[in-house]
């Protein structure tokens, strides 16, 4: 071998990775078919080339990147171990494969956050089959999907910085999804909305409400947000703010900061007054996105959250007084352009 072949093998190999992440398949093949094959005696460059005339259609990784769609496969490999792996494999754990099938099935609503519009659409069609009210549906609806929720957080695959840049990007450029944010009398399963925060992609605040509650507030939670009693006797009750939150929510897809507990505590008000909650399209948790781009590690070897106060100082965005519905808004919007500026890997 020449001085100089293991720096030649390694320009190559360099050029052929870069043709392989644009998706230039066909490059490649020519590549291959260039190269001395009088001594390929185990066929190694034969049958990487036809790998490639086999599989070129699902290469076309640029076309996938540009669509915000992952071409590693970290994602399948988490997937595997967060929704099979844990699930199914154990000590003395035996499954018939169609009970397998099943399990799996409903733990993929749950992992991926869509078990309460999956438990939805269950009960919808059981009403109909067995004409009973909508109104007993939904109750159904939420005391299973409450109890799943508390038991069953959803959890987000963990993505790399550069996917969380995209992410931030995508939601930016559509400019369709809403941020909410909500200020609450506590964090118990009794506690309930006292604030409501809505802002569109563009900033525009959308609602900024006051909730007369139906128990007073606790101390701890008033020396966060700073809002009394006093302040909320004289605000609409939740009841009469129902349909305006739903209308404006309607189907949309609904970014927050901490998602787990803002979705949490709108379905337990709803429930408390005996109301249907709210058919949001799709929850995602800026909190979570913002754990994976920052890439601190937990002792546990997962990404660390960060308050939305630390975030923000972490990306140079002010923050001032106490917590806000429509302030905390505009810090996760300012939180999601700063994510969406910075320089990619």
């Amino acid at each position: 071998m020449g001085i100089h072949e293991p720096q030649r093998q390694q320009r190559w190999f360099k050029h052929a990775r870069a043709l392989l992440k644009q998706g230039n398949i066909h490059a490649i093949i020519e590549a291959l078919q260039g190269l001395d094959q009088s001594h390929d005696t185990d066929e190694v460059i034969r049958t990487t080339i036809q790998y490639f005339q086999t599989h070129e259609a699902r290469m076309q990784y640029q076309t996938f990147r540009a669509e915000g769609l992952p071409i590693g496969s970290g994602v399948i490999e988490s997937g595997v171990r967060r929704i099979v792996n844990l699930r199914l494999k154990g000590a003395s754990l035996f499954w018939l494969p169609e009970n397998a099938e099943e399990i799996l099935y409903l733990r993929c609503q749950i992992k991926s956050g869509q078990w309460v519009t999956f438990v939805k659409s269950v009960l919808t069609q059981w009403a109909s089959d067995m004409t009973i009210s909508l109104p007993q549906a939904y109750q159904v609806r939420e005391a299973i999907a409450t109890a799943v929720l508390a038991s069953h957080p959803p959890v987000y695959v963990s993505d790399t910085r550069q996917d969380v840049i995209t992410w931030a990007r995508q939601v930016i450029d559509t400019g369709e999804t809403l941020i909410l944010d909500t200020e609450t009398t506590g964090l118990d399963a009794h506690d309930e909305v006292i604030q409501l925060g809505i802002v569109d992609m563009h900033g525009t605040v959308l609602l900024n409400i006051l909730v007369r509650p139906t128990s007073p507030i606790a101390p701890e939670a008033r020396a966060i947000h700073d809002i009394t009693d006093e302040v909320l006797a004289q605000a609409p009750s939740f009841s009469h703010l129902h349909e305006t939150i739903a209308v404006l929510l309607g189907n949309r897809s609904v970014l927050a900061y901490h998602a787990d507990f803002d979705r949490r505590i709108l379905a337990q008000t709803c429930a408390k007054y005996g109301l249907p909650p709210f058919e949001v399209a799709a929850w995602d948790c800026v909190m979570e996105r913002y754990a994976s781009f920052w890439g601190e590690r937990s002792r546990s070897g997962h990404d660390k959250p960060q308050s939305l106060s630390t975030a923000c100082m972490q990306q140079g965005i002010e923050v001032h007084g106490h917590h806000d519905a429509v302030q905390d808004c505009l810090l996760t919007l300012a939180l999601i352009k700063a994510v969406a500026v910075a320089e990619d890997e």
